[in-house]
């Protein structure tokens, strides 16, 4: 558990829990704890391809969204060598980015406006309620409520991969297809 936020949330609980059962099945382990998935972004298809704005809380709000493929090199290079054994590594994409700069970065991929609307956390509650489980919901606001003063902290696959990570707008360009462009 890194942040106080994480205690008790529903990603700690089951995370924490994945992680038990494979530490406490063999000393052959590590642990890579990826933070904020880029893919994530992907939440915003629909409105992106049909038009519609983007209603997010926390504009303000500042992750380091990691590039799958990064996590997957870091996977790679983990399983390969010995070096990280017996390691929990924290993982980040390179920058840490306001929500409202990873629209505009998803904007230049696409090369097209995304209306981008900031609504209040009650209004984020209560139009998605019906998707989001209350602890998944909880989690969320409370990640985003508290990335607004201190973003992500920078950890990226370098250290194992010796490359630096992709940027957002190296993953926004692999996924234009995914927003219809």
């Amino acid at each position: 558990m890194e942040f106080p936020r994480d205690h008790g949330s529903a990603s700690q609980l089951h995370h924490s829990a994945v992680e038990a059962a494979v530490t406490g099945r063999t000393d052959a382990w590590t642990i890579l704890r990826p933070g904020t998935f880029a893919n994530n972004l992907l939440e915003w298809r629909w409105q992106i391809s049909s038009g519609a704005p983007i209603r997010a809380p926390f504009l303000a709000s500042a992750q380091a969204p990691i590039h799958e493929y990064d996590v997957a090199e870091a996977a790679a290079e983990t399983l390969l060598s010995g070096d990280h054994l017996g390691r929990i590594i924290a993982l980040t994409g390179p920058q840490a980015l306001t929500r409202t700069e990873q629209v505009a970065t998803l904007v230049a991929a696409l090369g097209r406006q995304i209306p981008l609307t900031e609504i209040t956390a009650d209004e984020f509650r209560s139009e998605t309620a019906q998707f989001i489980p209350h602890p998944i919901m909880k989690m969320l606001l409370d990640y985003w409520t508290d990335t607004l003063t201190t973003p992500d902290r920078i950890r990226p696959v370098t250290a194992i991969t010796g490359k630096p990570g992709r940027t957002l707008a190296e993953w926004a360009a692999d996924h234009r297809a995914d927003f219809g462009a």
